[in-house]
């Protein structure tokens, strides 16, 4: 495999939000606390104190207890031992592509951090988000252009869901994919991975089994011990909350900027959760109210007292639940993530919680073997790809010669110019007949001008046919490959030891596309 790099901020489509955030534009600098840079992180570093470290490693260890990963974790007892993390939910055989990049940014940021600052390590993290219940954005994937979905009825918080028709997804998977060796191997990673009794538990070994050879710890935040650490802000959002208003004043202060809000705030950014439920606290005429649920504030207060691990944080206060329980100083997120953080900051600020260091996750783009032989056959380079398809064309249209009617119509005009004038000489009320007889013309020369491309475009259909195949495969749906392709269908450059190959070219501090060519 061949890998190459692309400046991401000329090839990549982002949020304006974002992309002044990257170049460090003054507009924003109010809505985040450090650059993101190295240097950033390790002052993060230095000025970032966590009390919870005990119940943290305690945890982990339970949670991990079937791998051997303990001595990493209890190295989160040392002081001088940090994190960077990303999360993502728990998607059905890893869902787009983008999750493994998530991870393999986050592995290679600890890493160069880890090697930059001797006196400190730090530690990849990823943040299952188990807590979620949105099973239709990640029961689905594609490959080769085709949707397989796991059907399972389970309800509530995805990361207790059962594996039922789990086999059935894979066997569908495994009818597409054939009897190639690659095929076979990444079949039974999954087929390991998921004999188990619960979705996070499968998405952990899963995880694990693609990036076990790293030092990296996946938590799941579903633990009641880690939810008493959060009990403070959980009663404080109950009794006084603030937070909505703090994130909508945030809001408003964007969208006058001319950004777009991510994401709206509830008057309680908290749920309730057990087996099978997942409810958003309301407040209503006094009372906290959940699907058949109502409480006064105070029986709500006693409640999280006692079971602090049946209430979860919506979008707004899971970031302030991440920085609460992990001695973090840098999150590795995609655009809209980032979008959301800078809602935030106020946030973090009330309820005195460390703002960390914000990261764009690295990009990738897959080329086959195949595609690469289409564009050789093309004489196209990958420099080519991304000015885009319509372009393309476009430049092999006017290789061809000179066949548009733009000398043409640029001599109609004039030709048109010079009569009006002189009817107008005439008699003024002329010119508009004139002009009104030139619009039709030029109206006419424009559709002889399509039909005389479109005549062109016959004659290279072959070569337009071959490049609709590179970018279905590139750009599936016009959408990035990252966002659609599952890894399933790159199974033979995983077995050639892709996800290493991204983690040493990975560094979110560069903003890169990195594109891995066979």
């Amino acid at each position: 495999m061949l890998s190459s790099s692309f400046d991401l901020l000329s090839v990549g489509a982002l949020p304006a939000l974002v992309k002044d955030y990257l170049q460090g534009q003054a507009t924003v600098k109010k809505f985040y606390h450090y650059q993101p840079n190295v240097e950033s992180i390790i002052q993060a570093a230095s000025e970032r104190k966590f009390d919870n470290r005990e119940i943290l490693v305690e945890a982990l260890i339970r949670q991990n207890c079937r791998f051997s990963n303990s001595s990493l974790i209890q190295s989160l007892s040392d002081p001088n031992t940090f994190t960077v993390t990303t999360g993502h939910q728990l998607c059905a055989a890893t869902g787009p592509l983008y999750f493994l990049y998530k991870i393999a940014s986050t592995i290679a940021l600890a890493n160069k951090l880890s090697n930059e600052d001797k006196s400190r390590r730090y530690i990849p993290v990823y943040w299952m988000a188990s807590e979620d219940h949105d099973f239709e954005e990640i029961q689905s994937i594609e490959i080769y252009q085709k949707k397989i979905t796991w059907q399972n009825a389970s309800r509530g918080p995805v990361g207790r869901f059962n594996l039922e028709g789990m086999p059935q997804f894979i066997s569908e998977l495994e009818e597409i994919l054939g009897s190639g060796e690659e095929s076979k191997r990444w079949i039974e990673t999954l087929k390991e991975s998921y004999a188990t009794s619960s979705w996070a538990e499968a998405t952990r070994n899963l995880v694990y089994a693609l990036f076990g050879e790293q030092q990296l710890i996946v938590i799941d935040a579903d633990d009641a011990a880690l939810k008493k650490c959060f009990l403070p802000i959980m009663k404080r959002e109950i009794s006084e909350r603030f937070s909505m208003e703090l994130v909508k004043t945030t809001s408003n202060e964007l969208e006058a900027l001319g950004y777009k809000a991510q994401v709206s705030p509830r008057e309680i950014n908290l749920f309730f959760i057990q087996d099978g439920i997942r409810e958003r606290l309301k407040f209503e005429a006094g009372s906290i109210n959940w699907g058949e649920g109502s409480k006064t504030v105070d029986e709500t207060l006693q409640l999280v007292e006692l079971h602090p691990e049946c209430f979860s944080p919506n979008v707004i206060l899971r970031p302030v639940y991440q920085e609460t329980i992990l001695p973090n100083v840098a999150y590795i997120g995609g655009p809209g993530e980032l979008s959301y953080w800078m809602q935030l900051k106020s946030v973090f600020q009330s309820y005195n919680v460390f703002f960390p260091v914000l990261l764009l996750r690295d990009s990738a783009l897959l080329v086959s073997a195949s595609v690469t032989s289409r564009l050789q056959k093309l004489q196209l380079s990958l420099d080519d790809i991304f000015i885009g398809k319509v372009k393309i064309i476009q430049r092999w249209i006017d290789a061809l010669g000179n066949e548009d009617l733009t000398n043409e119509k640029n001599e109609s005009d004039r030709l048109f110019d010079a009569i009006a004038a002189k009817m107008k000489a005439l008699d003024p009320t002329l010119e508009a007949s004139a002009l009104g007889e030139k619009k039709k013309l030029m109206v006419a020369l424009e559709n002889l001008e399509k039909k005389m491309t479109k005549a062109i475009k016959n004659k290279e259909e072959v070569r337009i046919q071959q490049l609709d195949k590179i970018f279905s495969e590139l750009f599936p749906s016009d959408q990035p490959q990252e966002r659609v392709a599952n890894v399933s269908q790159y199974s033979d450059f995983m077995s050639e030891g892709l996800l290493n190959l991204l983690i040493e070219k990975f560094d979110p501090t560069k903003l890169k596309l990195t594109v891995v060519q066979k």
